[in-house]
């Protein structure tokens, strides 16, 4: 198992529960999968009889393969599945033996994706009767017989209809109603959504202007009506479209939306963005006299779904506010319980039963409680990155990740289908006595400067070594740290397969960045970059003597971070920028530290960056640190897991800590604007695939 992923939590369950899942739903000869997000396109599996716990090693694997390059999920009907995958410079559409794995035919469909995030397709096919619909990630569009994969027509839709594939390829995923077929092409001269004749390929009628996004859309009833439901990033705006191609209403959504509209029967819907806009928004849709009005119910921040859906289960939603597992009441936006430890994870239901899936491959069943997250089983399934949502169908669970594909059986015969309680293994976190909010702020601080140690411990301490994990967008390789007196500063490690850096010597701050195309030693001049990087460089924690260092502490009151109780204080620093820490009203540790950064590879404008910190431990000089920092910011997750700490190793000096000389002309392998120019980068779709 990779070391960044936690083991199983495992709970007694409550009787309530256990009650509850003995229940078994009626298994159907073949529940299938037939297109994205399942047979209702809402992320959720046709009932079936499936394993209400796991052994310790996980499900029994069914068969393992290596795969075509991509994102595209899969499509299961009958003993077959579909999907699709890149292998050398084309992609194709697969369809596979669900049995074993073997492929049974494959068909060329478009020219190979390279894209910075994964290369390959993103869309997911279609099955309806013997057809199978396909999108490859430079807009062909086909259908395809299923016995052989032969074509029965085919669209260019670049050509036919003047679209433009997107930066991070072509990602909407067939939607089939009737006979027709439906997408948002994204073409010119009101040819933005299209619908297809689903036998001949012959559009039916077109509608709208504008470039596709990355979301799929859905069809629903509502109002008495029959609809298409698209978020649409031309507009910014989630709408409703008859089956005539007339615009039935329209709800502003998030600058940055790719996940579908998520529909809450009988008149309400989900949207969400990630980076720019409210986060989740909950809206109703109203049609009165044949006139439908949107009203909107709820937003919430912190549950910022990103490129992977949520679900609803009963009166609640789950899913991933970037890489916390959060539930959240439907009907008043209230998180229930949030789980960190998956990164920017995915997940399907079956009936009370959530399946996830990790961001480098742990699959894990939890059981679909409102009261707190209860883990039934876990598996490292995959080690790469796994950015697809899992499919279930027919008591078979595949994932895929960049390499490979693996299916697991998950039927349930006789008592395995019942939920059986595993004891706590883990124990109980966050005992201890809370301390009032009215605290006085002299006593937090002290009460902090005791559980890091003490001052003395720190100020015995010249320079401090770390290595360990890092994360960032979801891969992980390894990182080297050290740091020295006063604040002198080097970090190093890979992101994206590139050996990035950055530091502070006696100079300033300096960094490598291969995301904003800085591939060369750079000193930092943009100021919204050195202010961030000089205040990762300090040495000391912030408040074991502030006034020392000129800063200044107030106190907020209470809070909580995730069901921990917090003491919360503002700390303003002297150039003026401010951070909010929530200290554990136990321990006096930080839970979480909030920040304004900026990072433009995303949006144009500051962002909240949320720090959490946990795994505090106590290493050689007597000071405590934490091993472990999860920073979430916009749309990007980074992860920072401590396997080694030293205090005053030896090596580590002022003149070791200097920026690296850059490469002389004869090996310099490119150039670098060092000023770390806001137009470097990717944008803030750090998507790269499906919804």
């Amino acid at each position: 198992m990779h070391p960044s992923r936690r083991q199983p939590r495992r709970r007694t369950y409550v009787a309530s529960f256990v009650a509850l899942m003995t229940v078994l739903f009626a298994a159907a000869a073949h529940a299938d999968w037939p297109q994205f997000r399942g047979p209702e396109r809402n992320g959720s599996a046709a009932p079936q009889q499936i394993l209400q716990s796991w052994p310790d090693d996980g499900p029994r694997e069914l068969w393992r393969r290596s795969f075509g390059a991509g994102f595209s999920s899969v499509a299961s009907v009958g003993d077959r599945l579909y999907t699709q995958g890149a292998e050398d410079d084309k992609e194709y559409v697969f369809c596979l033996d669900a049995k074993t794995g073997k492929t049974l035919w494959k068909t060329p469909l478009g020219t190979r994706f390279e894209g910075q995030f994964g290369d390959g397709p993103r869309a997911t096919p279609n099955v309806d009767g013997d057809t199978v619909f396909a999108v490859s990630s430079d807009l062909q569009l086909a259908a395809l017989a299923i016995a052989d994969g032969k074509p029965k027509w085919q669209r260019d839709l670049q050509k036919d209809f003047g679209a433009q594939r997107p930066r991070f390829g072509y990602s909407p995923s067939p939607l089939i109603d009737g006979d027709v077929m439906l997408l948002e092409v994204g073409g010119t001269d009101d040819t933005a959504v299209v619908a297809f004749d689903k036998k001949t390929g012959e559009v039916r009628w077109n509608a709208l202007e504008g470039f596709a996004g990355s979301s799929s859309p859905i069809v629903v009833e509502l109002g008495g009506k029959k609809q298409y439901v698209f978020n649409r990033l031309a507009g910014f705006a989630t709408i409703g479209v008859t089956p005539e191609g007339e615009v039935l209403w329209s709800h502003p959504c998030g600058e940055d939306t790719i996940v579908m509209p998520q529909f809450l029967p009988p008149d309400r819907f989900f949207v969400s963005s990630a980076t720019r806009g409210k986060g989740g928004i909950l809206f109703r849709v109203t049609a009165k006299d044949g006139e439908f009005t949107t009203e909107e119910l709820w937003t919430n921040k912190r549950f910022r779904t990103h490129f992977n859906n949520a679900v609803v289960v009963g009166p609640h939603l789950y899913g991933f506010d970037n890489s916390t597992l959060r539930c959240v009441d439907a009907e008043t936006g209230e998180t229930q319980w949030s789980e960190r430890g998956f990164g920017k994870g995915s997940l399907i239901a079956c009936g009370e039963n959530l399946v996830i899936l990790g961001d480098q491959g742990t699959l894990a069943l939890a059981l679909a409680s409102p009261d707190e997250y209860l883990e039934l089983g876990r598996v490292q399934a995959m080690e790469g990155r796994s950015w697809t949502s899992p499919t279930l169908a027919s008591g078979r669970i595949i994932v895929r990740d960049l390499d490979e594909m693996v299916a697991y059986d998950v039927r349930a015969t006789g008592d395995s289908g019942r939920v059986t309680a595993r004891p706590d293994t883990a124990g109980e976190t966050g005992t201890g006595t809370v301390a009032s909010a009215d605290l006085e702020l002299d006593a937090i601080l002290a009460g902090y400067a005791k559980a890091r140690g003490g001052l003395d411990a720190w100020r015995a301490i010249e320079s401090l070594e770390l290595r360990g994990t890092f994360s960032a967008f979801s891969e992980s390789g390894d990182f080297h740290m050290v740091r020295h007196r006063p604040d002198l500063y080097r970090f190093e490690y890979t992101a994206l397969g590139n050996p990035d850096k950055r530091g502070r010597d006696r100079e300033g701050a300096w960094w490598v960045y291969h995301l904003f195309q800085i591939t060369i030693p750079s000193r930092v001049a943009m100021p919204q970059y050195k202010v961030q990087l000089e205040r990762e460089a300090m040495f000391e924690p912030p408040l074991l003597a502030p006034a020392e260092h000129g800063i200044e502490v107030a106190k907020i009151g209470a809070g909580n971070v995730d069901g921990t109780p917090t003491l919360d204080l503002e700390v303003t620093y002297p150039n003026g920028s401010t951070e909010t820490w929530m200290l554990d009203a136990r321990t006096f540790l930080e839970v979480a530290i909030d920040q304004q950064i900026a990072d433009f590879s995303q949006a144009r404008e500051p962002m909240n960056q949320r720090t959490f910190f946990s795994d505090f431990r106590r290493i050689d000089g007597g000071i405590v640190i934490p091993f472990q920092r999860n920073m979430e910011f916009g749309a990007r997750l980074e992860e920072i897991v401590v396997s080694e700490a030293n205090a005053n190793p030896e090596g580590v000096t002022p003149p070791s800590l200097v920026m690296p000389a850059a490469p002389t002309e004869d090996d310099s392998s490119g150039k670098s604007d060092d000023n770390g120019d806001e137009d470097g980068g990717e944008g803030d779709d750090e998507d790269g695939r499906d919804d």
